[in-house]
């Protein structure tokens, strides 16, 4: 299954980007998601580069 996700790759950069995610199993629900933010917390930290590689929320 393909998925659309916004990265930060470098402070201040953002990029979306299509990969994989594993397939829903059968109790699991597929959200279409049509629009989304970046909070001023979690994602603004890790646009300033403020978070550390693979640094998890």
């Amino acid at each position: 299954m393909k998925a659309t996700a916004v990265v930060f790759p470098a402070a201040n950069t953002v990029e979306v980007r299509e990969g994989d995610c594993p397939e829903p199993g059968p109790r699991d629900v597929v959200v279409d998601v049509i629009h989304s933010e970046i909070s001023n917390g979690t994602e603004g930290s890790y646009l300033r580069g403020k978070r550390i590689a693979e640094d998890t929320a």
